[in-house]
């Protein structure tokens, strides 16, 4: 009996039970800490100031402008709008690019505080939107297209 507990076949046998009997306690373990972490609804904790959110919105626009170069679209700008107001009116001055001026339909419209562009060429089609300021009244906004621009003017309510 001495001989066959010393033997490479018993030795062999009781690595394997004790391997095996491991793996599944680790198995066991990581699954139930899966389901509990799971059931807890848990999530790694970011916390939103620990991000530059500003170098974050520049990176996506760069990203966004070399992809555009990339596949030879012009990406539409939201910058240059310009916005000024007298006593009556409130005006929203809205630059076009050559692109925009020359093969693209435009589709002005103003309704639930937003002012909405769809552009429509024959490839493509996008939407730029921007809210309007409280206190005017955009039913009857006044849509002006020159050849460089888009003026929308929107009266101020009584």
């Amino acid at each position: 009996m001495k001989k066959f507990f010393y033997s490479k076949l018993f030795i062999g046998f009781i690595c394997f039970v004790l391997g095996f009997m491991t793996n599944h306690f680790l198995t066991t373990l990581t699954y139930r800490w899966n389901q509990e972490m799971a059931g807890n609804n848990y999530h790694f904790p970011v916390n939103p100031d620990d991000f530059d959110h500003d170098k974050l919105l520049d990176a996506a626009r760069k990203m966004e402008q070399q992809m555009i170069k990339q596949n030879g679209v012009l990406a539409p700008e939201l910058t240059g709008i310009e916005r000024r107001e007298d006593e009556q009116f409130v005006y929203y001055d809205i630059p076009l690019s050559a692109n925009e001026k020359n093969d693209h339909e435009l589709k002005v419209d103003v309704k639930n505080g937003v002012i909405s562009i769809k552009e429509h060429s024959e490839n493509t089609e996008s939407v730029r939107e921007f809210s309007i300021g409280p206190g005017l009244d955009e039913s009857r906004a006044n849509i002006i297209n020159s050849n460089d621009r888009i003026s929308i003017k929107i009266p101020k309510l009584k």
